[in-house]
């Protein structure tokens, strides 16, 4: 169970370890808290060029029991919104629910922008009354690129903006992450494989009632009675018995004599009155075989295997414990 727990652990570590290469770095990062529910708001930089791209993450963090009500960014005269992203949900160690969208934009003039203030609405089930956090506005500085003349050094040129493209190192990053995880989860399983102790494998303990009706099965199809071994018959159906009884009532019936076993059972309070009646006029039947050299009739050897499955049926142990340690 530790090994388990401990490469959970691990898988979790790596999943976060990719989520990070995912988002990338963010140098704005602000939080906001109100009762149980969280709210992060992310942007990559505070400050671009006319030619490159914005990305703002907006994350909530609240109990299942709440729904999130996600404000949109929309197109100003400033930027424009060139993608939106909806990332799939996620659960924290607290098992809290992650919801996360990522807008991509694109600045429309070289100057400084403003990102608006955002309302977040998060809403109980079965409460009428509403959580409501508000965002601060944040700021963000687009600068003109310049390029310098190569014919005239105290010339510049405004740089062409080059179509948008995602960043390169993320993928880099990317195929980074995902070979690092992949050689973590292998190391991890022979680390784990190794640690197994040999045999650990578990077995099932099979309670004394299962065990007897397999035996009688097995001894029924030995086919002793169409052999005529009724003898060898009976008194491999009485043993079966004996053992159930030792197993299921502790009482050392494979040692005594019927007689005997019959005398204490008298005085044993585990059985009533119908069981300790059937189980004698099996003992009986099975020794009149035995030592009488009496010869039953077919129906007779049913009644004796019908009652030593019937007794047997009444009086199995029920158990949900089944799991035995290692073999």
């Amino acid at each position: 169970m530790k090994n388990k727990t401990a490469l959970t652990i691990c898988l979790f570590i790596c999943f976060s370890f990719l989520t990070r290469l995912a988002c990338g770095e963010y140098e704005i990062v602000a939080p906001y808290q109100k009762g149980p529910v969280n709210i992060n708001l992310k942007i990559d930089k505070q400050q671009i060029d006319l030619s490159q791209t914005l990305n703002v993450e907006i994350e909530t963090t609240a109990p299942q029991q709440f729904s999130v009500g996600l404000p949109e960014i929309k197109d100003t005269n400033e930027f424009k919104v060139i993608s939106k992203k909806s990332q799939p949900d996620r659960i924290d160690l607290n098992r809290n629910i992650i919801k996360s969208i990522v807008y991509r934009l694109e600045p429309a003039l070289a100057s400084e922008f403003e990102i608006p203030a955002l309302i977040f609405t998060f809403t109980e089930s079965n409460d009428t009354k509403a959580i409501n956090i508000e965002t601060e506005p944040v700021k963000i500085q687009v600068k003109m690129s310049l390029t310098a003349d190569p014919n005239d050094p105290n010339k510049v040129n405004i740089a062409d903006i080059e179509t948008v493209v995602n960043p390169p190192y993320k993928f880099k990053l990317w195929i980074v992450g995902a070979i690092s995880l992949v050689v973590i989860l292998l190391a991890l399983v022979a680390w784990f494989n190794r640690r197994k102790p040999q045999g650990e494998e578990q077995t099932i303990i099979k309670l004394p009632h299962e065990i007897a009706l397999e035996e009688i099965q097995e001894l029924l199809a030995k086919d002793l009675i169409s052999k005529g071994f009724l003898k060898e018959f009976y008194g491999s159906l009485c043993d079966i018995l004996r053992r159930y009884i030792e197993g299921r009532f502790d009482i050392k019936a494979p040692e005594q004599t019927t007689e005997e076993f019959l005398a204490d059972l008298s005085k044993d309070s585990q059985l009533n009155q119908q069981d300790k009646a059937n189980l004698a006029e099996f003992l009986l039947r099975c020794d009149l075989v035995k030592f009488a050299k009496h010869t039953p009739e077919i129906d007779d050897i049913n009644k004796s295997i019908d009652l030593a499955k019937d007794f047997i049926s009444r009086t199995k142990q029920i158990s949900s414990n089944r799991q035995g340690g290692p073999l």
